[in-house]
């Protein structure tokens, strides 16, 4: 007959030694990254609750033919608005970026970013500004692996489709 064997018996065995030091280390692995991106992520969230979104100063009606099917931009934002860099003499609008680092992106490989966004969309001819936006997103803070990095933002993010949707209309 086979003799009762305690708990202690169990736990001094290297198999059970070896299955927790496993279960130790990931879960310091996925869990230190997780609560970080966590904490980041309610961070975004607080920004943009407070000031994210697209101010639009000026609606522009334009003809028809700024959205015909030619113009491969019409299907992703209505009108194709360069930025300030590449805007050409004969482009009528063109917007500028500016990105604010509150987390810089770190050397490490996983390291987690936080930034902050500001695009503002004018008009050539008298300089005006029309809308602008801003945004927040935190990238990366994952457990290191051949993954591509995560990422979070705002939940309407005030890029340049967005803006362009809520300031150029069909006359």
């Amino acid at each position: 007959m086979r003799e009762k064997q305690s708990f202690f018996h169990y736990i001094t065995r290297p198999k059970f030694f070896g299955l927790m030091a496993i279960t130790i280390f990931l879960l310091i692995w996925w869990g230190i990254p997780a609560f970080n991106k966590w904490q980041a992520d309610k961070m975004v969230d607080g920004l943009c609750a407070k000031d994210a979104g697209i101010k639009v100063y000026e609606i522009v009606k334009l003809p028809a033919e700024k959205f015909s099917e030619s113009n491969r931009y019409s299907k992703i934002s209505g009108v194709y608005v360069p930025s300030q860099k590449y805007a050409k003499s004969t482009d009528e609008y063109y917007y500028t970026s500016e990105t604010q680092w509150i987390i810089p992106d770190g050397p490490q490989i996983g390291d987690l970013d936080l930034r902050r966004y500001h695009t503002k969309l004018y008009r050539v001819k008298d300089g005006k500004l029309l809308a602008e936006g801003v945004g927040y997103s935190r990238r990366g803070g994952d457990a290191v692996g051949p993954w591509h990095p995560s990422s979070y933002g705002c939940v309407r993010a005030p890029g340049t489709k967005n803006m362009n949707q809520q300031v150029f209309i069909r006359e």
